[in-house]
């Protein structure tokens, strides 16, 4: 898989968890992710730029975003109460 189409597929699993990508830098041999999560926290997401099995990786990927979104409901939930 190409490295646009990667990021294409990425930008995917942010967009359908409405997220707001701030900024995507490219290292060495990772993706580096800052996004702002539904309800407004700041968060790091790290990837590799050419995963060895794409769907597997694209898959914990969006498992860790989800996570993370989920965390961050859960989190404001106990804030209000």
């Amino acid at each position: 898989m190409s490295l646009n189409k990667w990021i294409k597929n990425i930008k995917q699993v942010f967009y359908k968890e409405y997220c707001k990508i701030k900024e995507i830098k490219q290292s060495k041999n990772h993706l580096k992710i800052w996004a702002r999560l539904p309800l407004g926290e700041e968060k790091l997401f790290i990837t590799c730029i050419t995963p060895s099995d794409n769907r597997k990786a694209l898959l914990n990927f969006r498992s860790d975003v989800r996570r993370a979104v989920k965390s961050e409901r859960k989190n404001d939930h106990s804030k209000r109460t």
